[in-house]
């Protein structure tokens, strides 16, 4: 295990300078650590609730909402299932304006590009989220740790995110992009899991567009794959970002837990098999990338997302306790 984590690192080390080209020290917009700053607990106090509506769920299993009680201490082992980029392409000026006449798109995004971003962030994360959890008592595992058989290989491989029907009209507004652009990747361990947001630049929300439940995504990602890998809940990252003509942003980022349903015995005919457990957000609006007119790579500045996965993670930990032993 340690050493796939050392080789990661080293891969940063090369996607980083794929992508940093120097460019004569270009001067960024307001970097992660500006925006942010270096506080940790006031970062966490950024962190926003991206939770299903409908209160604290109900003793017998039934409804959308988890009743999380009946879980009775945080999950053990949570699989890290998917971790990646996604460019929303959108104007800022505009709801739904995807990938319009006057959205200034970077030229392409080439492999490096886009799951080059996703690595160099996620090699970042990674060290802060896996702590986070484990202060909570989870173990959150990645790809290289819980794939340990060839029958949980092929479950992940071959597994399908499916949302509502309401879910994916939303989707029809973020699926389309220009040809030849990527738009979204994720490290190379990874498989691309990608959900469908409420996909609104104009508010930076881009949170799952799962306000009310989605049996369709809990049952998949809670119950189907989790029992599948053997885990107590999976676990989704994403981060927005947005091309502009000669920089990328980092909009904001995301985290959901998923798992089985916490009442055992609850009525298969009146209740979900999975449930959402927690999902948090953050609101970043900063530069990473400075782009030459043509949309390479210039210069590449994420120094301050170690922040964003530990405020995440830590803000996960806090959520599934308060939840598990709610105050009287």
């Amino acid at each position: 295990m340690g050493g796939g984590r050392h080789s990661r690192l080293a891969v940063s080390a090369c996607v980083i300078a794929a992508l940093a080209i120097p460019n004569g020290g270009l001067v960024f917009a307001k970097s992660v650590t500006e925006e942010l700053g270096t506080d940790d607990a006031a970062i966490l106090g950024k962190v926003k609730s991206s939770n299903v509506w409908g209160g604290d769920g109900s003793i017998e299993g039934t409804g959308g909402v988890a009743y999380m009680p009946a879980l009775g201490a945080p999950p053990k082992r949570v699989a890290l299932v998917s971790f990646y980029v996604w460019d929303c392409g959108n104007s800022k000026t505009r709801v739904y304006h995807t990938y319009s006449a006057t959205y200034r798109s970077t030229r392409e995004y080439t492999v490096v590009g886009v799951e080059g971003i996703a690595e160099v962030l996620y090699v970042l994360g990674i060290g802060p989220l896996n702590e986070t959890f484990a202060r909570h008592v989870m173990l959150l595992l990645t790809p290289g740790e819980f794939l340990d058989t060839d029958a949980k290989r092929s479950a992940y491989q071959a597994f399908e995110i499916e949302q509502s029907a309401m879910a994916k009209f939303a989707g029809h507004f973020q699926k389309d992009a220009p040809k030849g652009i990527r738009i979204d990747g994720a490290p190379a361990e990874y498989r691309l899991l990608k959900v469908i947001t409420n996909n609104n630049a104009e508010r930076n929300d881009f949170m799952l567009a799962a306000k009310g439940g989605d049996g369709k995504l809990f049952e998949g990602l809670g119950h189907h794959l989790a029992g599948q890998l053997g885990v107590d809940a999976v676990a989704l990252f994403y981060n927005v970002v947005q091309g502009e003509k000669e920089r990328v942003e980092l909009l904001s980022s995301y985290l959901y837990l998923f798992g089985p349903n916490p009442v055992k015995d609850a009525s298969p005919s009146r209740s979900w098999s999975g449930h959402q457990y927690a999902g948090h957000y953050l609101k970043i609006d900063a530069t990473i990338m400075k782009t030459t007119k043509e949309g390479n790579a210039a210069e590449v500045d994420i120094a301050g997302f170690d922040r964003v996965t530990r405020a995440l993670g830590e803000r996960t930990g806090q959520y599934i306790e308060e939840e598990i032993h709610p105050a009287k």
